[in-house]
Order: C-alpha cells, then sequence, then structure tokens
C-alpha cells in the first residue's frame, strides 16, 4: 500500500492490491499528513470492493435441465 497524486485529482490516492490486481481510493485530502492517516486507519477487509460476488459453478445436467 502507497499513498500518491495524479494530475487528474487534486486528492492523494490510497494505492493497494485486491487479487493481484491494483486499485486505488481516494483519500479525500489534499494534506499529506491527513491522507497518512486514512493509511493508517485503512482496512481493506472492510472495503466495499473487497467484497465481491462468487460465481457459483453448474454441472452439465443442471445446465440441461435448465436450458433444453
Amino acid at each position: 500500500m502507497f499513498i500518491s497524486k495524479t494530475k487528474k485529482s487534486p486528492f492523494y490516492q490510497l494505492t493497494y492490491k485486491v487479487n493481484c490486481k491494483r486499485t486505488t481510493i481516494s483519500t479525500k485530502s489534499k494534506n499529506l499528513i491527513d491522507a497518512q492517516t486514512f493509511l493508517y486507519n485503512f482496512q481493506p477487509n472492510n472495503n466495499k470492493l473487497e467484497k465481491q460476488s462468487q460465481v457459483q459453478g453448474i454441472t452439465l445436467s443442471g445446465f440441461k435441465n435448465e436450458y433444453y
């Protein structure tokens, strides 16, 4: 996890990995000290991005019953 600032936004962005992909979230702060406080208190497990629906598998016989 790290904090960075882009040209697109006046706010600092927190970058971290979810499922081996980089994800950014805004700290909603223009001040570096406040952004670092956000980083310290941030818990990715409670984030909405972390909660993804799981795909349920279907068997071939279940597919046949549903679509034929």
